[in-house]
């Protein structure tokens, strides 16, 4: 009769998985490794952002620093290679100066950036405020 099964290929059956069965598996596993492949990826960007970050925060420290201790002003514009530091450049900026209760306030800003032969770009800027007589 149309419809009815013999035995041997119930059996069958019951041995294996089917075609569908097995892509379904495919498709679930598959998901799961793109999705973990997916999260590791990012989490290496995120320690290689926080590595850049630390370097940029130790740079301008140090920038800052001589700048400060040389006694001198940079002239608005100025720019420069970071010593020991391949791929990174440094460029410095202000703000229009304000008075305010007879104190000079200068925003002094300093863009870091970080520009590997193969890769992305990555930049930071780091603002201070100078107070002059």
């Amino acid at each position: 009769m149309p419809g009815r099964q013999t035995g041997g290929s119930r059996r069958a059956a019951a041995r294996g998985l089917t075609l569908v069965e097995a892509l379904a598996a495919l498709v679930i596993v598959g998901g799961c490794v793109t999705a973990m492949l997916v999260a590791q990826g990012g989490s290496i960007r995120q320690m290689h952002d926080g590595v850049l970050a630390l370097t940029a925060r130790e740079v301008a420290e140090e920038l800052i620093a001589s700048w400060r201790l040389a006694g001198g002003d940079l002239a608005v514009g100025t720019s420069g290679v970071c010593e020991g530091l391949d791929g990174w450049t440094w460029r410095h900026s202000t703000r229009k100066a304000e008075v305010v209760d007879g104190l000079t306030v200068r925003h002094l800003i300093l863009d870091l950036r970080y520009a590997p032969d193969a890769g992305r770009a990555w930049s930071r800027r780091f603002e201070w405020v100078v107070l002059d007589d």
